[in-house]
């Protein structure tokens, strides 16, 4: 009961002195600012490339000369299999084997 007591005494005591200004973030990350949403990976939808590591169902591929976090959509894709980016979703790109993505 104590405790409790304690807490309440403590956040009205940093509500009424302003002190919760050093415990919370106010920054604001706009867009005018520089900070961008995940929509670099964009650009790899429809290209092909390598499977680095085997994919069941995630890992990592090799595209346009960048090794990227993929995810299989479906089945299990071994390594150094052609692979073809089919969907992307922020920062989830999903990849199919090339020649089963048409």
């Amino acid at each position: 009961m104590v405790e409790a007591i304690a807490i309440l005494v403590v956040l009205a005591v940093a509500t009424a002195f302003g002190l919760w200004k050093w415990f919370v973030l106010n920054a604001d990350e706009k867009a005018d600012a520089g900070y961008v949403a995940t929509g670099e990976h964009e650009a790899l939808l429809g290209k092909e490339g390598v499977a680095y590591t085997p994919l069941r169902p995630s890992g990592t591929g090799l595209i346009d000369g960048r090794r990227v976090n993929v995810a299989a959509d479906g089945e299990f894709i071994e390594r150094d299999s052609q692979i073809r980016v089919v969907e992307v979703e922020g920062n989830r790109i999903v990849v199919r084997k090339a020649e089963d993505a048409n």
